[in-house]
């Protein structure tokens, strides 16, 4: 009799609470995010992160949230879509934000970044531990320098080398530095140089003169090392390649659509053109003939050398290829050999171009970029232009989910220079992702100046649409029905629960494993969990549970063994919820009974 009352007590307890009435529940607000940063000395830099504020799903109504920045990031940090926001229970919200680091000595640099209520009810504050007024959470943020001796930006010419030397150390640095010069495995010469009393949180720029001046075109070695007569504080490999007055840095032409009716010209960029000192000349074929050679002409405003091609070289589907050489006898006769090979094709002078771009594709009323579940349809638009000289009928275009078809439209005409506007339905697509790619005259039936412009794809994320429950019926005698049905119900449950072992049991968190959703970008954890004295039971199933190491956490054990050495241990867990400071870890025995039932 005493175990049915106290059944019946907890049943009219429990169906008070879940029966609708005046409640006062409290807000509750949580903040995640890295915002740990690693910087150089003396070297201004800007970081880009985020943090996470979430308004709990127990919270009563919507709150208007407050960010701030204190400690000595304070003048550093900006937050780039405003400091003040809504949430709604259960809404979370990235806050993007921006570190303008300035140059300053080796060392950590920290602040606090704080998330404030604006005016919530008075006296029904929930948020972080140590809260004081109204703050509710707050997250470290740091940037480190670290201490250390190191040498960057090497660089070498034809009468020597420099290197930069910086010291991050707490303390002056003397010794030295030394180049050794090398061309193809042939040792030249090395030069040490002394650093005296290089000063902490300094930098100094160090110079070699090689004995005798460097040869133009040569691929040298140089090998830069810092030291003192203890240790050696960085090592650094550079190689370079003194350039000539004849070095060809590129080779193309100009238009890059040619037409039929166009001249085209072979454009050629020398290193140091010498104001036309350099002797190029350009070679070129048309369709596999015989080879066409001319020099080319310095044209001074543009500091190029230029070899025109009369447009009666060629025809509609001509296939051009050409290439340069060049000689500075200025320079010690310096010659640079052959160029890379360039070509281009010759297009009818009506040919079109269709173009697909990212900027042409939007959807409506769903875009499923942001959100779209599978029993969604929604409507996609494709912008088609043709950038040709020539007026197209009949174009097709085309969309796939990665290699399938799922539709095919006509345009009736586009003239050159206009473009049109393709729809296709898209409706109830199966949970997952999807690629969705969209190709315009699939067929080839038209020759284009560009084909590698008729393709785009966009992957999207399709959800499995939430379940959602017939609305219940209406009426003053449904009105009553949850007084009557409910607590029937929770008895029934109670019942089952008393007479059934305990399936969860309350452990210590000694371990978390943070690590956040590729796609969706949601935080998730895993915990290694304990009890007793630290004996550790297993690791759990990642859940969007947040818990820090040390509180306790419900979880439903599965497989609960027995070790050879006497120890408990688990295969696998499931986090059920966050418990309170006062709750109760579960007893070794206590676990040991559960284990007990389970083999009986």
């Amino acid at each position: 009799m005493r175990k049915l009352s106290t059944l019946l007590m907890i049943a009219v307890f429990i169906t008070i609470i879940l029966v609708p009435h005046n409640t006062t529940a409290a807000y509750s607000l949580s903040m995640t995010g890295t915002v740990d940063f690693l910087a150089e000395a003396f070297s201004p830099e800007i970081y880009n992160g985020s943090v996470i504020v979430a308004l709990g799903p127990e919270s009563p109504s919507e709150v208007e949230v407050v960010l701030s920045v204190s400690g000595e990031v304070e003048d550093w940090l900006t937050w780039s879509a405003g400091d003040t926001f809504t949430l709604y229970p259960s809404e979370s919200f990235y806050a993007y934000f921006s570190i303008d680091f300035p140059s300053l000595p080796p060392g950590e640099y920290s602040g606090l970044i704080m998330a404030y209520w604006a005016s919530p009810e008075e006296g029904n504050i929930s948020g972080g531990a140590g809260a004081t007024g109204n703050l509710a959470v707050a997250i470290g943020v740091s940037v480190n320098i670290p201490t250390d001796l190191n040498i960057r930006n090497q660089a070498a010419g034809q009468t020597g080398a420099e290197i930069l030397i910086v010291n991050q150390q707490n303390v002056s640095f003397s010794g030295f530095m030394s180049y050794n010069l090398s061309q193809d495995g042939d040792w030249i010469e090395t030069i040490t140089t002394n650093i005296t009393n290089l000063s902490a949180y300094d930098r100094t720029l160090d110079t070699a003169i090689w004995s005798n001046s460097l040869n133009l075109g040569v691929y040298y070695d140089i090998v830069f090392t810092l030291f003192d007569l203890n240790t050696t504080h960085g090592v650094e490999y550079f190689y370079f390649r003194l350039p000539t007055p004849a070095d060809i840095v590129s080779v193309t032409h100009r238009p890059t659509v040619v037409y039929a009716d166009y001249d085209a010209n072979i454009v050629a960029k020398v290193y140091d053109s010498q104001n036309g000192q350099t002797e190029c000349t350009a070679y070129y074929t048309v369709d596999g003939g015989d080879v066409q050679s001319g020099l080319m002409v310095y044209d001074s405003d543009s500091d190029e050398y230029l070899l025109l091609i009369d447009n009666t070289s060629y025809q509609d589907g001509s296939y051009v290829e050409y290439w340069v050489t060049s000689y500075n006898d200025a320079s010690g006769n310096a010659y640079s050999g052959l160029s890379g090979t360039g070509f281009f094709l010759v297009f009818s002078s009506t040919a079109p171009d269709l173009v697909i771009d990212g900027t042409s594709i939007f959807f409506s009323p769903i875009d499923p970029i942001i959100e779209m579940y599978d029993s969604n349809i929604t409507n996609i638009f494709v912008t088609v232009r043709n950038s040709g000289r020539a007026d197209v009928t009949s174009v097709v275009v085309e969309l796939f989910d990665y290699n399938t078809s799922i539709a095919r439209e006509t345009v009736v005409s586009i003239a050159a220079g206009d473009s049109s506007v393709v729809r296709f339905n898209w409706g109830t697509p199966s949970a997952g992702t999807h690629l969705l790619r969209f190709v315009v005259d699939p067929d080839d039936v038209y020759v284009e100046t560009n084909e590698n412009n008729n393709y785009y794809a966009v992957e999207v994320e399709i959800e499995e649409a939430p379940y959602v429950p017939p609305p219940p019926p209406t009426g003053s005698t449904t009105d009553a029905i949850p007084y009557i049905i409910i607590p029937i119900i929770l008895f029934i449950i109670i019942l089952l629960l008393f007479f059934r072992h305990k399936k969860s049991i309350n452990v210590t968190v000694a371990e978390t494993k943070p690590f956040k959703h590729p796609k969706k970008g949601t935080m998730r954890w895993t915990y290694i969990c304990s009890y007793g004295d630290g004996i550790v039971l297993g690791s759990t199933k990642s859940t969007d549970i947040h818990a820090e190491v040390g509180t306790l956490i419900k979880v439903k054990p599965i497989g609960i063994l027995e070790t050879e050495d006497g120890t408990l241990e688990w295969l696998d867990a499931e986090v059920v919820k966050l418990l309170e400071k006062d709750d109760e870890l579960t007893s070794e025995k206590d676990i040991r009974k559960l284990l007990k039932k389970k083999e009986d």
